[in-house]
């Protein structure tokens, strides 16, 4: 009897993998299901979540989505230039530095199930203008921009 409660109080240990590609993996669970996290602890570290189901390790294809967006960071920052600087202004009241490096770093990505486009991503630009640390959150669907949503 004692043990069992001790095995309900104790707090259980999180599954953890560690992977080629995306290192330290955490699994959590969330409202939509079971997710990979690798959390950033610094500041060129990328914050990453992969969708998985049940805890299966991240796929070849969500290995790949990842490499396509984060290889080339400028084809991936153009995707969305035009809503970030138009929330950047409005935000800050300045534009974008013309090398947009010096005010936007790629900061998080979420991988869909089986790297498919089709289903809902997203990617996460840090602003370096402020030191209020503004995220861009750039929401997609059916491999098309819908929305960026700004959080702290």
């Amino acid at each position: 009897m004692l043990r069992s409660l001790r095995q309900f109080l104790s707090p259980k240990q999180k599954q953890t993998i560690q992977h080629d590609v995306f290192g330290v993996l955490l699994l959590e669970k969330g409202k939509a299901g079971p997710y990979w996290l690798h959390e950033a602890y610094a500041d060129d570290e990328l914050a990453i979540s992969i969708d998985t189901i049940g805890d299966a390790v991240p796929t070849e294809s969500q290995v790949k989505f990842y490499r396509d967006v984060v290889e080339d960071v400028d084809a991936t920052y153009t995707r969305v230039s035009k809503h970030l600087a138009l929330d950047h202004q409005k935000m800050h009241r300045k534009p974008v530095a013309a090398d947009w490096r010096q005010t936007f770093q790629l900061g998080g990505i979420h991988i869909p199930l089986d790297g498919n486009r089709l289903l809902p991503w997203e990617i996460t630009f840090e602003c370096l203008t402020d030191r209020t640390g503004f995220l861009y959150t750039c929401h997609f669907e059916n491999d098309k921009l819908v929305h960026v949503s700004i959080d702290t």
